[in-house]
């Protein structure tokens, strides 16, 4: 008769659970669900009992308990139930990384994209003031040509007058 291992999964305690994120961040087959500032909670299915998400909790509200062994449970069938549950891991392992990979990848597209705006912006201020500039420049000649004009009237009607 093979040797039994017990497993364990991770469970979080409710009350002490301050919604950092990082045991969502450390869990490598994302097995803990919730929110920023928010109790988590973990999918039990899921969970592998690696014990990942134990070092980053600052509060540390997260226990490991046993898992109870099936009795009476043919060999064959826990069997099966491990592949398919590795195979269940090794995909949701999977997806996590190419996640985490695509989140990378967006945010550089993020960052590049801002630094282009950033570029851009400044372009248009640069516009923005040579059109300033240039109506500034064209107000200025209409007052000039408006003054010499009044000028050429007042001298015109009152040709005596220095």
């Amino acid at each position: 008769m093979p040797a039994m291992h017990v497993a364990a999964l991770a469970v979080i305690i409710e009350e002490y659970c301050i919604g950092c994120t990082k045991c969502i961040q450390a869990c490598p087959v994302d097995a803990i669900v919730g929110a920023a500032k928010q109790m988590h909670t973990v999918i039990e299915e899921e969970c592998t009992g690696c014990e990942l998400c134990l070092p980053p909790c600052p509060v540390d509200c997260i226990d490991m308990r046993p898992v109870k062994p099936d009795i009476g449970k043919p060999e064959i069938w826990e069997k099966e139930q491990t592949s398919s549950k590795a195979d269940r891991v090794r995909l949701r392992t999977e997806a996590r990384i190419e996640r985490l990979e695509r989140i990378k990848t967006e945010k550089k597209a993020q960052h590049a994209a801002r630094a282009k705006m950033t570029a851009t912006s400044s372009d248009r201020k640069k516009e923005i003031q040579a059109a300033v500039a240039r109506v500034k420049t064209k107000r200025l000649k209409m007052r000039t040509a408006k003054t010499d004009s009044i000028s050429q009237n007042a001298i015109t009607e009152n040709p005596e007058t220095p």
